[in-house]
């Protein structure tokens, strides 16, 4: 119900890479491997959500969409207040940032349902993506090749992957419980969060 205000297409396989567009996100990376995935997956759509901090980078961006000719494969959807509407047009959340403290958009997408395929952080985001379970943690472009082309492939994988992402988000991380936590830290009575 989301695609078509998004101008995505209906049967279209959808993924998702939230965050600005710099070096240190790098979006570059999807690019080279998305060329060889749409000849096996000719439905695959990437949306790249996040403002430009890089203008250059963009530009790489662009020059390599159109070298691989993937422009009706690659959108740019820009800066967006709240860019739940393309967590639930997704199909999977795709995530190659070499540096992050916590990874929150990847949470984020897990909450959605989302099924992830992110780059492996340690200490970071291989914490909370439990491999072949919630999403699959990729360190090179052929792990990440395969966990597209499976992502891609088979819709009811997805499905499940996204449901135990869900459940372990849900266990894990609600606000009420996060907020305590905080709370706690700082000396205040967990029964804080309710005032």
């Amino acid at each position: 119900a989301a695609r078509p205000k998004l101008q995505i297409p209906q049967s279209a396989t959808g993924f998702v890479s939230v965050g600005v567009i710099c070096a240190r996100k790098d979006q570059l990376f999807f690019i080279a491997p998305l060329a060889s995935l749409v000849r096996r997956h000719p439905d695959l759509v990437l949306v790249l959500v996040g403002p430009v901090l890089e203008p250059e980078y963009r530009a790489r961006l662009e020059a390599e969409i159109t070298h691989g000719q993937l422009g009706s494969h690659v959108m740019f959807a820009g800066y967006q207040e709240n860019p739940w509407d393309y967590y639930d047009a997704a199909d999977a959340m795709v995530f190659a940032s070499r540096e992050e403290g916590f990874g929150t958009v990847v949470i984020e997408a897990m909450a959605r349902g989302l099924p992830v395929l992110v780059r492996r952080l340690p200490g970071v985001n291989d914490t909370f993506v439990e491999q072949g379970s919630s999403g699959f943690l990729f360190d090179d472009a052929g792990g990440f090749q395969a966990g597209a082309s499976a992502l891609a492939s088979d819709p009811a994988l997805r499905r499940t992957m996204g449901e135990r992402g869900r459940a372990f988000v849900a266990d894990h991380y609600d606000i009420d419980e996060v907020a305590a936590r905080y709370l706690a830290i700082y000396g205040h009575p967990t029964d804080a969060v309710a005032a």
